[in-house]
């Protein structure tokens, strides 16, 4: 078994008549198995937000032919973020199709260069997940419309928190909201970079009030009284581990790191994650 890459066929969807999800499962290392969701909008042309791990491409091409498309129709990929499961195949789509790459401007560099990347989020087989990196044509910032084609209007979120220039794209004629990693999942590990931004990005995706369907990049499709759900749930859940941190900080300030991971695990039933190294990461920040 391969440590990064596929380790079994990705499971393909129509959400509705025209978006289409690809679960692509992968191994960070031989115990750590995660998946991504790639998501295509369907119009005169293509669009993909994100773009899975490095390999990826062939399995969305292969869908696209699946459905009678092909990957030199792909116009643009909105990245929600610059993390190797999301940008991965982004660069050999690009090549094929010579569609614009848009993402945040706070998270271009770690997309065109991804040494920097990691360097600074050294993550196990960086290099098997992400092998090339991709240039930006367009950065985006919060509140940006981008009029894609008749009929595929998306309205730019910025939900920082889980990285630090993390977005979400609104499909505004659709009321889909496709929110990458800033939701997380109730039962997964939390990563985040910045928990109060975590917290305020999951308030302005629920500040919406009229999303059909929640397109996640690390949990099924959600309709919207599972996607609110989910949302509050995690909120829950974020709240809960903040309170508790900063409590510890408070009362036992020279308490070390090690402890205060224990300590959070303790008291949001989160033991199983105490030695994975992204939430004790997660925890620090």
């Amino acid at each position: 078994m391969r440590f990064a890459g596929y380790w079994k066929e990705p499971v393909h969807m129509k959400i509705t008549d025209n978006i289409h999800g690809i679960k692509i499962d992968f191994n960070v290392t031989e115990q750590i198995k995660r998946f991504v969701y790639v998501y295509i909008i369907e119009g005169k042309r293509l669009y993909l937000i994100d773009t899975g791990v490095a390999g990826s491409e062939k399995e969305i091409a292969a869908y696209l032919r699946s459905i009678g498309r092909d990957m030199n129709e792909v116009a643009g990929i909105l990245l929600t973020h610059s993390h190797p499961d999301h940008i991965g195949g982004a660069r050999k789509i690009k090549d094929a199709s010579g569609c614009f790459v848009y993402s945040s401007q706070e998270e271009r560099s770690w997309i065109e260069n991804i040494d920097l990347q990691y360097s600074r989020r050294p993550i196990p087989n960086f290099y098997q997940l992400l092998n090339c990196p991709v240039s930006v044509d367009k950065t985006l910032a919060d509140g940006d419309i981008l009029h894609l084609e008749p009929g595929i209007t998306i309205q730019v979120l910025v939900t920082k928190g889980h990285s630090h220039g993390s977005l979400s794209y609104l499909w505004q004629e659709e009321n889909i909201m496709l929110t990458g990693d800033a939701v997380p999942v109730i039962g997964d590990i939390p990563i985040f970079d910045n928990i109060t931004d975590s917290i305020a990005s999951l308030e302005e995706i629920i500040s919406h009030p009229d999303i059909r369907f929640y397109l996640s990049s690390w949990d099924s499709p959600q309709n919207h009284a599972n996607g609110r759900a989910a949302i509050t749930e995690s909120l829950k859940l974020l709240n809960g581990i903040k309170s508790v941190v900063q409590q510890l900080c408070a009362t036992s300030p020279e308490m070390k790191m090690e402890e205060i991971v224990e300590k959070v695990c303790s008291a949001m039933n989160l033991e199983r994650f105490k030695d994975n190294p992204l939430f004790r990461k997660s925890i620090a920040a």
